[in-house]
């Protein structure tokens, strides 16, 4: 979506150094940041629950300002006025580097059960 917000919320995470700590531990000191007024474009995707553990699953948008000055992950937003374009695309391609493996279904059930224990 291209368009004119009254407001964007978004947050950003700070650069990750070895060893790198969970997403979970790192967004718990996230720096959020509110923009008014502002022009820009919002772009998001839908993981499916199988890519659990790369994403999280559901709706993910990230937002950036026309002049590229400032963006992130959106929290919420209140949009004025726009264009927005949906596209049907079914297939992602991921590459991951070499050793780390995607997280299977069977995998997934079992550390949410050994997690909600």
């Amino acid at each position: 979506m291209d368009a004119e917000f009254e407001h964007v919320r978004t947050r950003s995470v700070p650069r990750q150094r070895k060893p790198y700590p969970p997403l979970s531990e790192v967004v718990r000191n996230q720096p959020t940041f509110d923009l008014h007024e502002v022009r820009g474009s919002l772009v998001g995707f839908r993981f499916p629950v199988k890519t659990q553990g790369i994403n999280v699953a559901g709706y993910h948008f990230h937002f950036i300002t026309d002049d590229r000055s400032a963006g992130g992950h959106v929290l919420g937003c209140r949009v004025s006025g726009g264009e927005l374009s949906i596209d049907h695309e079914v297939n992602l391609g991921l590459e991951l580097p070499a050793g780390v493996e995607l997280p299977t279904p069977d995998t997934l059930g079992r550390k949410r059960e050994r997690s909600s224990a």
